[in-house]
């Protein structure tokens, strides 16, 4: 955020109806406040020091007090604009209206979640939950007992269980086509 300078009635610290001996005793009371000589240490006095000899030499001479004090009117004026709504419209009933709006939005919104959404069962812990729980589940289907695993039956597989023995058997080769092995 900016700082605002300080005007120059500011720096004198006197008002803006000030009389001409009002700004004199102001400018006096300042000075040897803000003195460089009075003022070590706690800042740039002659910077603070010129600024107000500037703000005494304006607000002394009454034509260059006029024409400071215009300038500040119009200063004023100029920094209060008017914030440009969309299609012309806005101000505080606009405010209300669209906040109202959003919170019926959000009611509705909440009643047809309430009453679209399934419902869950809410489980209360203790012995009163025994009383208030079913028996029964409403829509249960039976459920197939589930044994504990066994290791499969070991079978006795057949001397003649290679592949070509199986083609042979399922009429796929014929005998005498069977290669015998090379030793």
């Amino acid at each position: 955020m900016t700082r605002r300078a300080a005007t120059f009635y500011e720096l004198l610290g006197v008002g803006r109806e000030a009389t001409a001996d009002d700004i004199r005793t102001g400018y006096r009371r300042r000075a040897q406040k803000f003195h460089p000589d009075k003022y070590r240490g706690k800042g740039d006095a002659a910077a603070i020091m010129a600024q107000i000899n500037r703000a005494y030499e304006v607000l002394s001479d009454a034509s260059r007090r006029t024409a400071y004090d215009s300038d500040m009117d119009a200063a004023v004026q100029g920094s209060r604009v008017v914030p440009i709504a969309p299609l012309g419209i806005g101000g505080w009933p606009w405010y209300v209206l669209c906040a109202t709006l959003c919170v019926i939005l959000l009611a509705l919104g909440f009643i047809a979640l309430r009453t679209l959404a399934p419902q869950r069962a809410t489980y209360v812990p203790g012995p009163a939950a025994a009383a208030t729980l079913p028996v029964e589940p409403v829509n249960a289907v039976a459920a197939p007992e589930i044994k504990p695993w066994q290791a499969p039956e070991a079978r006795a597989v057949p001397l003649a269980d290679d592949p070509v023995s199986r083609l042979v058997r399922d009429g796929v080769l014929a005998p005498a086509q069977r290669a015998t092995p090379q030793r």
